[in-house]
């Protein structure tokens, strides 16, 4: 009973925590990251700011943290709206987005010192990198007692995929959350599966544009597919051996993606040439 009683608190307690985020508005956020940039710590930094929380770890890798504080607001909407509020305040500040489905027309926003991933989002630009896959697959191999098929993981997710950059494009409002949450889950993700675990209306018929249209665009999977979903369905393979969590995976990007990779990607030249003309960013 007492166990019973706790999870039901627990549970209260994070649909209260997300009914507060989503409350959130920019000017909340904005006056958080303004009180914790003003503390001593962080007195004179630049502000980054980047999608989400899983972004800071893998930043923080690569930035001077001497000259850098990064924030994350919860979505590239936050995002593009907390901007003009803070160059409004004067701060000096550098964002980076998800890329998202820009590469199938996708309207992005586009303000000073914003900067796109060179892939989907920052996972998937790691995964497109030879070395990195490689030695993430022979490290899950070594930990999880697995392989890591990454064909199989982009074919299993390709319509899923291409349901959300219809969605995207074109602006429909669909939501994935029920399917998103069954990823790590279910054997197949195909049609039926897919139309029984989203709200709204898009039809099979009105994504066949986009399968076709993958191969036209170099490194397809990477640019199509969202990294949270690419790593949920590597769990779903590790997980007939052991039970293996996003969280995990995701650790794990971080820990193995070197500076030698990530000085090769565009978003690392972009900010660069940004920094060699105003301010340190980089380690």
């Amino acid at each position: 009973m007492i166990v019973l009683i706790c999870l039901r608190k627990w549970k209260r307690m994070r649909v209260i925590n997300y009914n507060l985020r989503d409350r959130q508005t920019p000017e909340r956020l904005l006056d958080k990251i303004i009180r914790i940039h003003n503390t001593p710590a962080n007195s004179g930094k630049l502000i980054l700011l980047v999608e989400g929380k899983y972004d800071v770890p893998f930043y923080q890798k690569f930035c001077d943290m001497k000259y850098v504080y990064i924030h994350f607001t919860e979505g590239s909407e936050k995002m593009d709206s907390l901007v003009p509020l803070l160059a409004k305040r004067k701060y000096e500040y550098l964002a980076i987005q998800d890329s998202d489905f820009r590469f199938w027309g996708q309207q992005k926003a586009d303000y000073d010192n914003l900067f796109f991933t060179d892939c989907h989002d920052y996972e998937m630009t790691c995964f497109s990198d030879d070395v990195f896959s490689q030695v993430f697959s022979d490290r899950v191999m070594k930990v999880y007692g697995a392989p890591v098929n990454y064909d199989l993981i982009d074919s299993d997710l390709q319509l899923l995929s291409c349901y959300k950059a219809c969605n995207m494009v074109n602006s429909l409002g669909v939501s994935f959350k029920l399917i998103d949450k069954k990823v790590t889950e279910i054997p197949n993700i195909d049609n039926a599966c897919i139309q029984s675990n989203i709200v709204g209306n898009l039809q099979q018929g009105y994504v066949n544009g986009f399968v076709k249209s993958i191969n036209n665009i170099g490194q397809g999977r990477y640019h199509l597919h969202n990294g949270h979903d690419w790593l949920n369905r590597i769990c779903y393979y590790l997980n007939s051996n052991k039970y293996v969590e996003e969280e995990e995976l995701q650790e794990l990007v971080v820990s193995l993606y070197s500076k030698e990779c990530f000085v090769q990607t565009q978003l690392y030249k972009d900010i660069a040439l940004w920094e060699s003309k105003r301010r340190k960013v980089w380690n």
